[in-house]
């Protein structure tokens, strides 16, 4: 990093370049603090060197910077009304646990997802989204049989 008066701006300073319109310094300063699943003394706001060669793919890059940031206040906030505090790493962690596969048996589909574990269950009814059942019966024909009629085209 070169040397100068740019570089040797105070972290207030620094948070208010990179604080949303509306967003309350409180807030970035708590985004900005260190969590535990990007590693030791490295915030959220943390940046890197990131290489664009056109200006719309810096525009695109600002862009989904600028919506994760909206998204994560949005879903703070929907937390706070169901009186959970839940931290990042936790809940990522959490939610990496689900998964869901697609089966087939005696000629019928079958999709098989995990059961929630620990906060994501509370996460789900937090954000008002909807689990679909542990195992459900898929409708249409045999996956397989639609990749040989692919392939015959």
């Amino acid at each position: 990093r070169p040397a100068g008066p740019d570089h040797a701006q105070q972290p207030a300073a620094k948070m208010a370049a990179v604080q949303p319109a509306g967003m309350p310094a409180l807030l970035v300063q708590r985004r900005n603090r260190p969590c535990r699943q990007c590693g030791p003394g490295v915030s959220r706001l943390e940046t890197r060197p990131i290489h664009h060669r056109t200006d719309a793919a810096i525009r695109g890059h600002v862009f989904c910077s600028f919506l994760a940031l909206v998204l994560a206040k949005a879903l703070e906030d929907r937390l706070a009304e169901h009186g959970l505090k839940i931290e990042w790493a936790d809940m990522l962690a959490d939610l990496d646990r689900l998964q869901e596969i697609t089966l087939e048996q005696a000629g019928t589909r079958f999709t098989v997802r995990t059961a929630t574990t620990g906060i994501a269950g509370k996460l789900f009814l937090a954000t008002g989204i909807a689990l679909p059942p542990l195992i459900r019966q898929l409708e249409g024909a045999n996956p397989s049989a639609n990749a040989v009629a692919d392939t015959t085209d």
